[in-house]
């Protein structure tokens, strides 16, 4: 069996791993040349990937013949026929110290600013292109094994027979697609065998980190209950930029900002629609604005709230809805939340959708400038930035505004955020004003933020965010209902 390239392997290789696929396995890489593989059986077996970092212990006479394997931890497998070909102490000693060098080099550069996944308690492919000896392969197994994976795969498109005796020991699976009796290089087995370059390798590890990193971890225990619950409509207050820009708003004391290339922490989670109306949209400058709306709309998020110019700013988010008619998103922002005055947009000026006075007159121009955009089937959203962070009281100023918009027709349900308290819920003629056609049932799933990710609340927490809402709702008597917390 031959092999056009690590490629067509990888492809092979994908189809004899896929009863992992969809159980979320980490793709664990042997740099340089299996990683272009790991690549392909991320994206295959629905995984992550990443590298596992060990290096072969050169042979003193013959550099490309390993007489053993090294890992980041320093931990070495020497081989028996180490001493036969050469290698005494003291030169195994050194080939160690120069190899863990390069490791540490190695992790510099391919993984910066950020920790190896974590294979803990998941399922663990450590692919390579070949075994010859098995020696690196049984350091990686090793290494991964320390780190108590709930299933550990060796992957290997071609070995020698005795070097999958060797690492067979060390892995709860070993796949294989071809282990032949003459067996002299892993080269003999590719058509193409080119070398991997440091460059491509860290390119393919930025470009599925892009792909699958931001999806699995910041969303979390989210995504599961996003694919359980299939909301018709995902909609976020996005109160970051998304830029790469190093303009910092005077004055500010914290700056907000993701880097357009980890745009899929959106995409995964199928966000539809990010409002903007916020007071970190503009942390980064107007170019930093420039870079949010552009980075959203390469990714089909639409926005609202926040735009090239006023009109931009006001106009609504679109989306569908099962019924046929239209969700319309409109967004606002207002001073009270710390969005400075100069944010606003204008005519020939990009900024946010800047609400200005929060009374009775803007209420209904507001509610005028609405009503004419609604046709018969559709539903309006009215996401307003208010407040200050902190404390459970309501603005009875953000209430009454709440209500005149309610009452007015042209709006079914106002979303405010800005607290970082839980704050009452408000069913006015049947529509749900959340202060944080007839409303049926209000059910809320409590997560909580460790470690940059969401995950779901314990049971202790659920209950005290239940028993707050339910203290804070009823404050307003008749109006007030909160379904269920699940």
């Amino acid at each position: 069996m031959r092999f056009a390239d690590r490629l067509e392997a990888a492809e092979r290789l994908a189809q004899a791993l896929q009863h992992h696929r969809g159980r979320d396995p980490l793709i664990l890489a042997i740099p340089r040349g299996a990683l272009p593989m790991g690549s392909v059986l991320a994206q295959r077996l629905q995984g992550e990937l990443d590298v596992v970092l060990v290096r072969k212990l050169r042979s003193p006479f013959s550099p490309e013949y390993a007489i053993g394997a090294i890992d980041e931890t320093g931990w070495a497998y020497i081989a028996e026929h180490a001493r036969a070909a050469g290698a005494s102490d003291a030169y195994i000693e050194q080939e160690k110290r120069d190899q863990l060098a390069v490791l540490r080099e190695r992790r510099a550069r391919y993984t910066p600013g950020r920790q190896p996944l974590d294979p803990a308690g998941r399922v663990a492919v450590v692919v390579d292109d070949g075994l010859a000896t098995g020696s690196t392969m049984l350091a990686a197994l090793h290494a991964v094994r320390a780190r108590k994976p709930q299933r550990l795969v060796c992957a290997v498109p071609v070995a020698s027979q005795p070097a999958l005796e060797l690492v067979r020991p060390y892995a709860d699976e070993v796949v294989c697609l071809h282990a032949p009796e003459d067996f002299y290089a892993v080269g003999q087995f590719y058509r193409s065998f080119s070398q991997v370059e440091d460059d491509e390798a860290i390119a393919t590890l930025n470009t599925a980190a892009r792909a699958t990193a931001p999806i699995t971890y910041p969303s979390g225990d989210a995504l599961e209950l996003l694919d359980q619950w299939e909301p018709v409509d995902r909609i976020i207050n996005l109160e970051t930029a998304v830029t790469s820009s190093e303009d910092a708003q005077p004055g500010k004391g914290i700056h907000y900002h993701m880097h357009p290339a980890n745009i899929a922490c959106l995409t995964g989670a199928g966000i539809d629609c990010a409002v903007l109306a916020n007071n970190h949209v503009l942390d980064w400058g107007r170019g930093g604005l420039a870079d949010t709306l552009q980075a959203l709309r390469t990714a089909d998020v639409c926005c609202a709230g926040a735009g090239r110019n006023a009109s931009e700013a006001a106009g609504a988010a679109v989306l569908d809805l099962p019924s046929g008619g239209r969700l319309l998103v409109f967004a606002f922002a207002v001073a009270s939340s710390g969005v400075p005055a100069e944010w606003a947009a204008t005519a020939s000026r990009p900024g946010v959708n800047d609400l200005g006075r929060l009374d009775a007159p803007t209420a209904q121009t507001v509610a005028q400038s609405l009503r004419p955009q609604r046709r018969r089937g559709d539903l309006v959203m009215a996401s307003i930035h208010w407040g200050g962070n902190w404390g459970f009281e309501l603005d009875e100023q953000q209430r009454a505004f709440a209500r005149t918009l309610i009452d007015s027709g042209a709006v079914d349900v106002v979303h405010g955020h800005s607290s970082h308290h839980p704050q009452g819920i408000e069913i006015v003629h049947g529509k749900l004003v959340l202060h944080t056609g007839p409303l049926m049932e209000l059910a809320m799933v409590p997560l909580r933020r460790r470690r940059l990710r969401l995950e779901r609340a314990s049971s202790e927490d659920a209950d005290w965010l239940a028993h707050t809402l339910q203290r804070e709702t009823q404050r307003f008597g008749d109006g007030a209902l909160v379904s269920r917390m699940t």
